[in-house]
């Protein structure tokens, strides 16, 4: 009798909704959901998420490939199912590479005075501890030492352990000790950043929201969008793009253009990137930045975590170690004069030796 024979006749719903919730529902159990697990294969997985492609990028069906993987594990862990993993046999899609920003060590200081003062100690935990964002909700107060400097990092949210899957402690730098020593003294809760009610954040927490609104009320944008609202309602939209909110007036109409903040491309997770690569900028080797991360692969904090922009390219180049030259070429130094010799032909060559 083959694996498959040998299955039980657990579904791919009830494991789904165990494992899940309802999050993911909409895209997988209307296909996949009344089938046993020995009905689900390599084939019918791979049709179910090509089904999906126009309206999911490539990182969003891996996730969703994912989760069947995880659901076959576990089935195999808890002998529901002795068969392989289909999921095994399905090969992921190519993700193209995003650009993220990072925050520079003088913009730092301007994101923090435009937080409200309740999420200041929040996003100020994060640059200077690159923890993750489950981490920073589930930090509870008895996992913080001010008087010996650490931050014990025992789990995501309410669960049990982290992401890496252990517990870690990381020292707390001498500027953040007063935005926790002010976090601890607010909190009525065990949780050093608690909801209004005392309990845990819940983890649809906006801190993406509330990070992009600091930062437009930073000025830390990418221009400004100057769009005519008379001329919108008209059907025949005027956006101009500037690079500060000034006052302008629309051209056709003559009515006040409405400045709207083009976001910069930063997203609350590339507060834990900054925090890598203010270190990198500092000068502190990879081992700091790898254990401050807690990553169990170098690779990870150098090939993710450790951003330059144009700037710290431009300051590699102006360092390399050229011996000083003299000036060859001036905006203004004319050509040196070289007087042309025309060359000498065979039957020249040939004539005067003949001669």
């Amino acid at each position: 009798m083959n694996g498959m024979e040998r299955a039980q006749p657990s579904t791919v719903r009830s494991s789904y909704r165990q494992l899940f919730g309802p999050g993911l529902q909409k895209r997988l159990l209307p296909s996949l959901g009344k089938l046993a697990l020995a009905e689900v294969t390599a084939a019918g997985l791979e049709g179910t998420l090509q089904s999906h492609a126009d309206e999911l990028s490539p990182e969003s069906l891996n996730h969703l490939h994912a989760h069947v993987h995880r659901i076959f594990e576990l089935a195999i862990r808890r002998r529901m199912w002795t068969g392989a993993n289909p999921a095994s046999g399905v090969e992921r899609r190519k993700v193209p590479r995003r650009i993220y920003e990072t925050l520079r060590a003088d913009e730092v200081p301007m994101l923090l005075t435009r937080l409200a003062p309740a999420w200041r100690p929040l996003f100020a935990t994060a640059i200077w501890t690159g923890m993750r964002k489950g981490e920073l909700l589930g930090l509870r107060k008895s996992d913080v030492d001010l008087g010996a400097g650490t931050i014990t990092i025992r789990c995501s949210y309410d669960s049990d352990t982290t992401k890496g899957g252990h517990a870690d402690v990381i020292p707390i730098a001498d500027p953040l000790k007063p935005f926790l020593r002010e976090a601890l003294l607010a909190s009525r809760s065990v949780y050093v950043f608690p909801a209004a009610d005392g309990s845990m954040r819940p983890e649809d927490t906006p801190l993406q929201r509330v990070l992009r609104r600091a930062l437009a009320r930073a000025g830390l944008v990418n221009g400004y969008d100057h769009g005519c609202r008379r001329c919108k309602g008209r059907g025949a939209p005027h956006v101009e793009h500037h690079a500060d909110a000034a006052r302008r007036h629309c051209p056709a109409c003559g009515m006040k253009l409405w400045p709207k903040p083009v976001h910069r491309p930063i997203r609350f997770h590339d507060l834990r990137s900054t925090t890598a690569t203010l270190l990198a900028r500092a000068g502190e080797p990879l081992v700091v930045a790898r254990r401050i991360l807690r990553h169990s692969d170098p690779r990870l904090t150098a090939n993710a975590y450790s951003r330059v922009d144009l700037g710290d390219l431009r300051s590699g180049l102006n360092r390399i170690n050229i011996p000083p030259m003299p000036l060859l070429v001036g905006p203004s130094a004319a050509s040196p004069h070289v007087p042309w010799c025309p060359r000498e032909t065979k039957w020249e060559k040939r004539r005067a030796v003949t001669h």
